[in-house]
C-alpha cells in the first residue's frame, strides 16, 4: 500500500501551489484515500504519517489481533 505525504504546505503560498486543487486531485486520483497533507517543520500532520507507518509498514495493529 502507498501513501501520499504532501509536505511543506506553509510554502504553497510562495510557490504558488493551490493545496485545495492538490486536494481534490489526489481524492480524484488516489481511490484508497491514502494522502495526508503535512508541514513537518512544525509537527503537523506527523501523527498521521506515523500511524500509517505502524499500521501499513510496521503491521502494528496485526499484534492487537492476536
Amino acid at each position: 500500500m502507498t501513501f501520499q505525504v504532501i509536505n511543506k504546505t506553509d510554502l504553497a503560498k510562495y510557490v504558488g501551489a493551490d493545496l485545495d486543487r492538490m486536494k481534490k486531485d489526489s481524492e480524484k486520483f488516489r481511490n484508497d484515500g491514502n494522502f495526508l497533507f503535512t508541514n513537518l517543520k512544525k509537527d503537523i500532520g506527523l501523527d498521521g504519517v506515523v500511524d500509517w507507518l505502524k499500521k501499513d509498514v510496521l503491521l502494528e495493529d496485526l499484534e492487537d489481533e492476536k
